[in-house]
């Protein structure tokens, strides 16, 4: 039930902003959203989901049926969904530049691990998506950013990744911890666990701060 929950509240919130995707922090807090709005930045209809779902879908897909963590696997789902609609309800829509070279570079022939990591390369389009391995039993955190670097190889993206996981199973696990406590017990955790894992895509403790900077800003 638990995934479920979060999966459906992904996909609600995701709907949600499709109408008002680019729209400025003073219009949105002049135009409060509030209920399912169609035709907007897109002209779809109300409810209609973006490609945080469908690849968030795509990436539960691939692990279901193959019932393990296929990085091939996952982008060939991602393909899928980019030539072919899979997992969406109408059509392919808002297809981010980053997303789409990475997926074009795959079927050129380079590994799945071809998202880009340039800073003009950093972005959410693999954080939007990574939700379902909160859910997977002790997953690691190579794992995780592995699976962010199959679109988005920027250290900040990949950082960003493992931390929404570890605060999604921290949610998931105490659902009666404050927001901001809880942001800073698993900001604290991961610090302290990527100092133990040098050898093992080591990041930089500066973007870790950024990281803890940015989320508590918003959290209060």
């Amino acid at each position: 039930m638990k995934v479920k929950d979060g999966i459906i509240g992904l996909v609600v919130g995701d709907a949600l902003g499709v109408p008002v995707e680019f729209k400025s922090r003073k219009y949105l807090e002049q135009n409060p959203v509030t209920g399912m709005m169609g035709f907007g930045e897109y002209n779809k209809p109300a409810g209609t989901w973006s490609d945080d779902t469908s690849m968030t879908i795509a990436t539960m897909g691939s692990i279901i049926n193959k019932k393990c963590i296929d990085y091939s696997d996952i982008i060939e789902e991602f393909i899928e969904w980019q030539k072919n609609n899979k997992y969406t309800q109408e059509e392919t829509f808002d297809i981010g530049i980053t997303t789409h070279n990475a997926l074009d570079s795959y079927v050129s022939g380079l590994s799945p691990f071809c998202g880009m990591d340039g800073e003009r390369d950093n972005g959410n389009g693999s954080l939007m998506r990574i939700l379902p391995l909160a859910f997977i039993k002790d997953i690691d955190y190579e794992t995780i950013e592995n699976i962010s670097s199959l679109t988005h190889r920027h250290k900040r993206s990949r950082i960003a990744c493992v931390l929404y996981v570890e605060i999604a199973k921290s949610m998931i696990n105490t659902p009666d911890l404050a927001l901001k406590h809880m942001l800073k017990m698993q900001v604290i955790k991961l610090r302290s666990i990527m100092k133990a894992m040098q050898n093992l895509n080591t990041l930089e403790e500066s973007l870790i701060m950024i990281i803890q900077k940015e989320f508590q800003a918003k959290a209060m």
